[in-house]
């Protein structure tokens, strides 16, 4: 395998669009996207997604509910983070055939009237069931390992809701510096899109995306245990307004676990709307990374689900358990991709109620 394999495996959603236009032993698969683009004599190629392996790591707790505890009882969730605070968490990502175990600290400080939520001490723990501790301390290693404690910091506010990145020009920066250390020319490449705007965008919304899977999704839900609501959304993707059907959901209080409910969220995205979702910042990184242009109607007659469970305490909207699956269909192909968050709270420091 490749260094830049190796890294693309790894890293954040960011990175990973980027890398996925190269060429290595077995192509990286961006999240969101549902083909490798990859060079050929004949141009672009669409490969096919292997099956993911069904055993991501035994994390807790369980993403059952509890049937003989679920009643239609109101569910108030409200944002009671507090800080100083330091909570271990074990995060296990498959895409493809590829499964890969991070661990890290996730840090909450206060800075005004806002928090800040930094991602600390990340590291890879496993990657396809190579303990990376002790792999050897070559670029592929090295470098993966930097990049992935390089994650910029999140500013929430108050109710819980994201509202920004700090220090997104020194974050930038600073991963550019080291992608260009290495002097391999196709690090070089990466440097150069790590400071295009898009890029920085595709980020951004990344992000977002993690802060919304683990609590903003979750805040003010009023939904009965046993029951759904099914609502039409609006989201700015890449730049662009698209709107689509959600369906919420209470499933209940969390089996063999006090204090914890189940609520999960289903997101459909059919034809001009999943299609932009690709077209947009995606597509543009993967253009600029690509060895070939990708083919104009790539992403036509996309479908897309977006599904999120959390196992979340409703006093404070700290989640046990999150876990986001993305599936996708394009041209009779499928792909699934998982990313399971696991939050040790009986080890975390501060975080005082």
């Amino acid at each position: 395998m490749s260094a830049l394999a190796t890294v693309a495996y790894a890293m954040p959603t960011l990175f990973l669009v980027i890398l996925s236009g190269q060429s290595c032993s077995k192509p990286p698969v961006s999240d969101g996207v549902a083909a490798q683009v990859a060079s050929s004599k004949e141009g672009p190629t669409i490969l096919p997604s292997s099956t993911p392996p069904a055993d991501v790591g035994k994390l807790k707790p369980p993403l059952e509910p509890d049937p003989a505890r679920t009643k239609p009882t109101p569910l108030h969730v409200v944002f009671n983070w507090s800080a100083p605070c330091r909570v271990p968490i074990v995060q296990d990502v498959v895409k493809g055939d590829h499964a890969t175990r991070l661990r890290m600290n996730a840090v909450l400080e206060s800075r005004g009237a806002d928090l800040v939520l930094g991602l600390r001490d990340l590291r890879i723990s496993t990657l396809d069931g190579a303990d990376m501790s002790r792999a050897p301390r070559g670029l592929a290693t090295s470098l993966t390992q930097n990049l992935a404690a390089m994650t910029p910091d999140a500013i929430i506010a108050p109710d819980g809701t994201f509202r920004g990145v700090d220090d997104l020009n020194g974050f930038v920066e600073r991963g550019a510096k080291l992608l260009e250390s290495s002097n391999a020319p196709e690090l070089q490449k990466l440097a150069r899109l790590l400071r295009l705007p898009m890029t920085q965008k595709v980020m951004v919304e990344d992000l977002h995306a993690l802060w919304t899977s683990w609590v903003e999704a979750w805040l003010q839900a009023e939904i009965p245990a046993g029951t759904e609501q099914r609502v039409m959304m609006k989201q700015v993707v890449a730049g662009r307004m698209i709107t689509f059907p959600t369906v919420v959901a209470n499933r209940g209080p969390v089996a063999g676990v006090r204090d914890l409910v189940l609520l999960s969220v289903n997101d459909t995205f059919e034809g001009s709307d999943a299609e932009r979702m690709f077209e947009g910042a995606g597509a543009t990184l993967l253009n600029q990374a690509a060895a070939a242009p990708i083919p104009a109607d790539a992403y036509v007659g996309m479908h897309v689900d977006r599904t999120v469970v959390a196992a979340i305490d409703p006093r404070t909207a700290r989640p046990g358990r999150a876990r986001s699956e993305l599936r996708v269909r394009v041209g009779g192909l499928e792909r699934i991709e998982t990313r399971d968050t696991m939050f040790e709270w009986a080890a975390a420091v501060g975080c005082a109620p």
